[in-house]
């Protein structure tokens, strides 16, 4: 996920303020140790261009690699 990150400019921390969260919940969310609920993950795919969907996945794969 810092590649998303990386790629839209944007630190977790401007992330955070544009979504009215703090930036530990991005931190989880992006680094896989939590999943954001929808409304938030809606929030969070289009501050990134990312479809819903396509970002639920990739936050779900993360996850499971962090499991492994």
């Amino acid at each position: 996920m810092k590649k998303i990150t990386i790629e839209t400019e944007l630190t977790q921390a401007q992330i955070a303020d544009i979504m009215g969260v703090k930036q530990p919940q991005v931190s989880n969310w992006l680094n896989g140790k939590r999943l954001p609920t929808s409304q938030n993950l809606v929030k969070l795919a289009n501050i990134l261009n990312y479809y819903p969907e396509e970002l639920l996945n990739e936050l779900v794969e993360i996850q499971k690699q962090n499991q492994a």
